[in-house]
């Protein structure tokens, strides 16, 4: 994905491109003191809550398969 590599640089024109828990990163460069405890706090809740969207599936919701991939 374009954008995914520049972690370290801020660059409002790849967010489009970015996954959540690249954008959430991106936060940084917005706040005015990144080290701040509350916002860690924040962030890593976020990046977490980001990370489980980015799956197909998180809940494991629908019918389970029939076959294993080994058997198919």
């Amino acid at each position: 994905m374009k954008g995914c590599s520049m972690k370290n640089e801020y660059k409002p024109e790849n967010f489009p491109y970015m996954m959540p828990h690249l954008l959430v990163e991106q936060l940084d460069y917005l706040v005015k003191d990144p080290l701040d405890q509350d916002y860690l706090i924040l962030k890593k809740r976020l990046i977490e809550t980001a990370r489980c969207a980015e799956n197909r599936n998180p809940f494991g919701a629908g019918r389970p398969e029939r076959f294993t991939p080994r058997e198919k």
